[in-house]
């Protein structure tokens, strides 16, 4: 566009974002952007990859996730039974307390709440309810919940026994 004022071409839109940019001090970013590496000399792009098959041995084949010997688990569990972590290690928990004051001192309020909720609800004992319910009836109450909050379909497994 040609102003009626001054008789010469106006600027446009992209114009004037340049001519603000180089006013608040974008001339000294421009002079920086010669020392960015251009891709003139860049290497070609590597090919892509071969298809890739692998053969999934036959014993994995048979069920998702491990094998388990439950009687193993058991066994273990009374033999050698695992700790918790900073009952074995006491030094890390003094390590974590001198070095992780940048992450522990923001939520240590929130930690410290979480620990006494945790302290309040193993103190309390749940009251002993003897239930008979058989599957049938637990599968049923389940589906009916399900139902009740909007949900069309639900599926059950036989739970694990550990």
């Amino acid at each position: 566009m040609v102003s009626e004022q001054t008789g010469s071409a106006e600027p446009s839109r992209t114009g004037l974002m340049i001519r603000r940019f180089r006013r608040r001090g974008g001339i000294n970013l421009m002079l920086l952007a010669r020392f960015m590496p251009d891709r003139r000399n860049a290497p070609e792009p590597a090919p892509p990859w071969p298809p890739f098959e692998a053969e999934i041995p036959a014993d994995l084949l048979t069920a998702a996730g491990e094998v388990r010997d439950h009687q193993e688990e058991t066994r273990m569990a009374k033999e050698d039974p695992l700790s918790e972590f900073f009952t074995l290690h006491p030094e890390a928990s003094e390590f974590i307390i001198s070095h992780g004051r940048g992450f522990l001192l923001p939520s240590i309020t929130k930690l410290a709440r979480a620990v006494q909720r945790v302290r309040t609800a193993t103190k309390m004992k749940p009251a002993k309810v003897k239930l008979t319910l058989d599957a049938p009836h637990i599968t049923r109450n389940l589906r009916d919940q399900a139902r009740r909050i909007g949900l069309s379909r639900i599926g059950m497994t036989k739970g694990d026994s550990n």
